[in-house]
């Protein structure tokens, strides 16, 4: 929320409002059927605390390993989908040539960075289950940071491109997830849950797919849940780049409203 709000404001004031059009616009576009995957991390979340109550942590791991391979074989059918037609569809919304194929080269690392970015979502998820969600703040609050810091630092290089604002920005999201990965299994926290982490697929299939049967109507609830004011901002994008910001920009708004209700209803 916050810091989304601050990287728009960073890129409209250091590349221009047209470039933060492109930035807002091709992350709602990769985030929308995103959304929609997000449904196995929340399955997930539904089902581990049984298994840790119960002390079966194999299988909890197992249910964090599903989820993550789900996740990643749903992002392959939609990261193709965008890295082919990104720039036809800022033409449908009425932009020039030259703006959709600045979203096209936006789009291939938006993508990656979705991909990353879900990946770390479900890690940090799955510490605050067992146990660790102090560890899940503090690495959310270094993961918004250190995104923020990737569009200053591309200023520094001397290009002003929404390319190297992308570049740095998956250079600093994948940095965070290794870290954070390195930094619990030093510290233990997923030892005893390792057996269920790296099973292979295909041996626990029944668990595969109740995280599939589960995960899928979740997605669907998860994309109602959250992807309201993405499509607004969407629909806005056909008057212009300046509407297209402002609509992010009051999604961004109740989003930091959304999570604090959220916050104080879980306290």
């Amino acid at each position: 929320g916050i810091f989304n709000l601050l990287d728009v404001a960073l890129i409209g004031y250091m590349l221009g409002t047209e470039e933060a059009s492109v930035f807002v616009i091709v992350s709602l576009l990769t985030w929308l059927p995103t959304t929609v995957t997000y449904g196995f991390f929340e399955a997930m979340a539904k089902m581990t605390p049984n298994a840790v109550d119960e002390e079966d942590y194999a299988l909890a791991g197992t249910y964090f390993n599903a989820s993550v391979m789900l996740f990643t074989l749903a992002m392959v059918p939609i990261g193709l989908f965008w890295s082919f037609l990104t720039s036809q569809a800022f033409i449908w919304l009425g932009f020039d040539i030259e703006t959709a194929e600045l979203a096209q080269n936006y789009a291939y690392l938006q993508v990656g960075l979705e991909w990353i970015t879900g990946i770390g979502y479900c890690v940090h998820l799955f510490l605050e289950i067992i146990g660790h969600e102090k560890y899940r703040t503090y690495a959310n609050l270094l993961f918004g940071v250190g995104q923020t810091l990737g569009i200053v630092l591309q200023s520094l290089t001397g290009h002003n491109s929404l390319v190297y604002v992308g570049i740095f920005r998956n250079m600093f999201a994948g940095l965070h997830v290794i870290g954070s990965i390195l930094i619990v299994v030093c510290l233990g926290w997923l030892k005893q849950y390792s057996t269920g982490i790296i099973v292979i697929p295909c041996k626990e299939t029944s668990t595969f797919r109740a995280i599939f049967s589960a995960g899928c109507p979740m997605g669907v609830s998860y994309f109602l849940t959250y992807g309201e004011w993405e499509l607004l901002a969407l629909f806005a994008a056909a008057l212009g780049p300046a509407e297209t910001v402002t609509w992010a920009i009051l999604g961004y708004l109740w989003s930091i409203l959304k999570y604090i209700s959220d916050g104080i209803a879980d306290a």
